[in-house]
């Protein structure tokens, strides 16, 4: 499922797809979505293939929910997740996505012990109790 808005892609994306033989079926298209929790649940594996991207907010959602994150380097990705410790950071190209994709499909002892570690992250650095701790602790100074 690819969720977000389409800034005149979708086209060539959905050209795509059926140049690599997958059904309509097997990669929607969905649009924007004012709340992407259940999506992020429901999936095996997160893809942020952004080109440039803030603070991702939606990689510290998927490793909330426990989903292996596969993000490239133009993300800001890795200031969230050790690679190969909670997620993949990669290259922006297809190549270094689609490895790092396959290898977390074909392994669900790999996705879970990824998600696992992801999950336990996102509380322990992100969680808003140790957040709100810090920022009073500077206000204390």
């Amino acid at each position: 499922m690819i969720a977000g808005a389409d800034y005149g892609c979708r086209e060539q994306l959905e050209q795509q797809r059926e140049a690599v033989g997958l059904r309509p079926e097997s990669l929607r298209f969905i649009g924007p979505v004012s709340d992407a929790r259940e999506l992020i649940c429901a999936a095996d594996i997160f893809l942020l293939t952004s080109d440039y991207e803030g603070m991702p907010n939606v990689v510290l959602e998927a490793m909330a929910a426990g989903v292996p994150a596969v993000c490239t380097i133009a993300s800001n990705a890795g200031d969230l997740i050790t690679d190969g410790r909670e997620g993949f950071v990669v290259a922006p190209s297809p190549e270094a996505l689609g490895q790092r994709v396959r290898l977390l499909a074909s392994d669900a002892a790999l996705r879970s012990s990824i998600g696992t570690a992801a999950s336990t992250r996102a509380r322990h650095l992100y969680h808003p109790q140790p957040i709100a701790q810090r920022l009073w602790s500077l206000c204390e100074q």
